[in-house]
């Protein structure tokens, strides 16, 4: 697999993710779907589709 060149935080997203989400295959479907593979979220996930600048709340 090749390296990503797509940078979150300086960090590359992985190569598979990128192809789900160009093939629009993520988010899976519905928010029950990703509590369970990541329950450490309190909140929903919202994935951005197009890169740019975003409000941030600290």
């Amino acid at each position: 697999m090749r390296p990503s060149r797509v940078y979150v935080r300086g960090l590359p997203l992985p190569a598979l993710l990128l192809e789900l989400l160009a093939a629009g295959g993520w988010p899976p479907s519905g928010d029950a779907a990703l509590s369970t593979v990541m329950p450490w979220f309190e909140d929903p996930v919202d994935f951005l589709t197009t890169p740019g600048p975003r409000a941030v709340n600290h």
